[in-house]
């Protein structure tokens, strides 16, 4: 008797197997402990992204402007003189470019600046004539704020983990009236803030970084950063209010202590965000946004005609082995749909 009744006991919980297991992976699917069901769901939407793709806007167009291997090699290795960056920026402005986002932080001042040189050499033994010469030639920075005053142009910068003094200018900040400690955006104490006068010369500022998943690939971007007590757009953000003639970017939220973000207001038009400001990119085809070598840009024969009316991001992709997270925008989509697809 006394087996019999084991024997039952034991077909019972033979019997229960299904059920248990079906707890388990449940729970295990609602806890995630090791990110399983999150990377699963993320590769999931990749793969529908590849097979279907975000079709084409219609409203305004997006080209990228690469300061590639090609153009280090033809016209000097990089970072380059910020003159010619301005010639970059003029060239684009002449052909009728929308808005044109330097998609890469330019602090400090242009080592190659005249006046910079001269600082590193005044007490060099026979220096004084070459001295001389420099100091009646223009400041490559000052080339540069007057570029981008004549155009509508987005200047970056990049929020840092270290504490530092530097913020990015109060009077680009995103609007919002309430307590920024209270929600859930990216935050930090501090920035790489670009250079003081090409930011004053700028139509706008805004956020480069581009925060990848742990497998390296580019799912969303923060469009909303707070640094210090105040927030701060993306750059592609600020690219959108510059082209809508849009004075101020509004942030919209839910009531309460604990508000949940809900997205950007540019203007018209209104921006969803996940609840700590992201947005989660939708991917086109690679080939749906003209990419250009800054070096062909500058060419003579370029064909002009397909800058006009178009968002302009320039980025720098020369150094194939820099950390992906602090170079540009353009690129890291480029390099992720290459890498991932």
């Amino acid at each position: 008797m006394k087996a019999q009744r084991q024997d039952k006991t034991q077909q019972g919980w033979v019997r229960l197997l299904p059920f248990w297991a079906i707890l388990a992976l449940a729970l295990a699917h609602l806890t995630d402990p090791l990110g399983i069901a999150r990377m699963s769901n993320m590769r999931m939407a990749d793969l529908y992204q590849t097979f279907m793709p975000r079709p084409v806007a219609s409203a305004g167009k997006t080209i990228h402007v690469d300061i590639d291997p090609e153009s280090a090699q033809r016209l000097g290795p990089w970072p380059w003189p910020r003159t010619m960056l301005a010639r970059l920026h003029d060239r684009l402005t002449g052909f009728g470019a929308q808005v044109v986002v330097f998609d890469f932080v330019l602090p400090g001042r242009d080592p190659t600046s005249p006046d910079q040189l001269i600082e590193t050499m005044w007490n060099q033994p026979g220096a004084r004539e070459a001295i001389g010469a420099l100091s009646r030639l223009p400041d490559h920075d000052a080339q540069l704020a007057r570029s981008l005053a004549s155009g509508r142009a987005v200047t970056g910068f990049r929020p840092l983990a270290a504490a530092r003094t530097e913020t990015p200018p109060s009077s680009r900040a995103i609007v919002w009236e309430g307590d920024t400690n209270a929600l859930r955006a990216p935050r930090s104490d501090s920035a790489l803030v670009g250079n003081q006068a090409l930011n004053m010369a700028s139509a706008g500022i805004g956020n480069v970084a581009a925060p990848l998943s742990s497998d390296g690939v580019l799912r969303a971007l923060p469009l909303v950063t707070a640094i210090g007590d105040r927030l701060f757009p993306h750059v592609v953000v600020e690219a959108l209010r510059i082209g809508r003639a849009a004075d101020e970017v509004r942030l919209l939220t839910t009531n309460g202590d604990t508000p949940r973000i809900l997205g950007l207001e540019v203007g018209d038009l209104r921006i969803p965000t996940a609840a700590d400001g992201s947005l989660y990119l939708y991917y086109g085809r690679p080939t749906d946004v003209p990419t250009y070598s800054a070096f062909d840009v500058l060419r003579d024969d370029f064909d002009g005609r397909q800058v006009n009316g178009a968002y302009v991001f320039i980025g720098d992709r020369v150094d194939p082995g820099t950390n992906i997270t602090e170079t540009n925008f353009s690129t890291k989509i480029t390099k992720t749909r290459t890498k991932e697809y």
